[in-house]
Formats: C-alpha cells, structure tokens, sequence
C-alpha cells in the first residue's frame, strides 16, 4: 500500500530531512523485489520499482518543490564488486516518470569512505557507521535536493547524506525512498 509523503520524523529533532516521500512499506512482495534488484543484480526491476516511486510523488496533492535529485552513493569498492549504484539507477528510472524531469547530479555526493553494510549491523551501530563518511558537491549550495535511496530502515543513511548535504548549503532537502522498513 503507498505511503505518500510525510513530515520526516528525523524533521522533529531538528535535523535535515524535511519531508518524505515513500511509496510502500518494506515488507513482501516489495521486499524481495528490492533484494533481487539490488543484490540479484536484475536491473530491470529498477523500472517498475521506479514508477512505483514516482506514482507516490505524482500522488502528492502539496508537492515539495526540488531543483535535481541525487543519490545516495556507495563507496568506490561496494560499487565495484556490486557493477551499480541502484539508488542511482532508482534516480534514473524515477526521474523518467516525471513530467518534467530534474537534473540528476549522480556525483552530487559522495562517500569519503567504506563502512560497513548497514543491513549487517544492528540500530545502535547503524546510527555510527556512517557519521561524517559523506561530502557534498558545492553545486548543491542555494538548491532544493531530492535525496533518492532504496530503503529507509534506521533513517541514519539519509541522516547523515542530508548533514552533509546541508553542510554544503542546500535550502531545503526531501528524501525520496522506496520503501521504509517498519
């Protein structure tokens, strides 16, 4: 069942996150979508997983104005041994529904460092893994950003993307996932 939008929760201890977009619950079938795309590396499930998105953010009756979206990245090794980036080729398929689609800055951010994989870790480690490991391109000063990712499970992936993103000056920041775990 979509979810639509919502205040972030993370938006009410005052940090980044304003809004989110999230079209369903993590839960089956949506679940084992999401795993075979990301790690059963079948790529063309990013298009209906995209449409899905996109459906929840043309259902939007009070839209958030964004000037271009960027995904959240992974580090240079995960992103070799996986071959892609599926936030980015979520990006991609969502942005394609769009009626009018938005630039797609895929080097908008950037991890400074490996971590490990939050699904492995429990909610205490998943809040520290990734602290101060993302930076933020310059070009996202005075822009409002659409963060993309797959699933929001602890929320501290898009927490810490979105600090570094407001670091670099942005004016306002959605983020725009998938699924969130429940």
């Amino acid at each position: 069942m979509p979810l639509g939008t919502s205040p972030c929760p993370c938006a009410q201890s005052g940090w980044p996150i304003s809004r989110t977009v999230v079209a369903a619950d993590y839960a089956p079938p949506l679940d084992r979508l999401i795993t075979a795309m990301k790690f059963g590396r079948q790529l063309a499930l990013t298009r209906p997983l995209g449409e899905l998105l996109a459906a929840a953010w043309l259902a939007d009756p009070h839209p958030a104005s964004i000037d271009c979206l960027v995904p959240i990245p992974l580090a240079p090794q995960r992103l070799a041994r996986r071959g892609f980036n599926q936030a980015l080729e979520l990006a991609r398929a969502f942005n394609r529904c769009l009626h009018e689609p938005l630039p797609l800055l895929a080097h908008g951010l950037v991890r400074l460092r490996e971590t490990a994989a939050q699904s492995e870790l429990d909610l205490s480690s998943r809040r520290t893994n990734l602290v101060g490991c993302f930076a933020a391109d310059a070009r996202l000063r005075g822009a409002r950003i659409g963060l993309i990712d797959d699933v929001m499970t602890s929320g501290s992936t898009l927490t810490e993307a979105a600090r570094a993103i407001q670091a670099a000056g942005c004016t306002s920041l959605v983020a725009i996932v998938v699924a969130r775990a429940v």
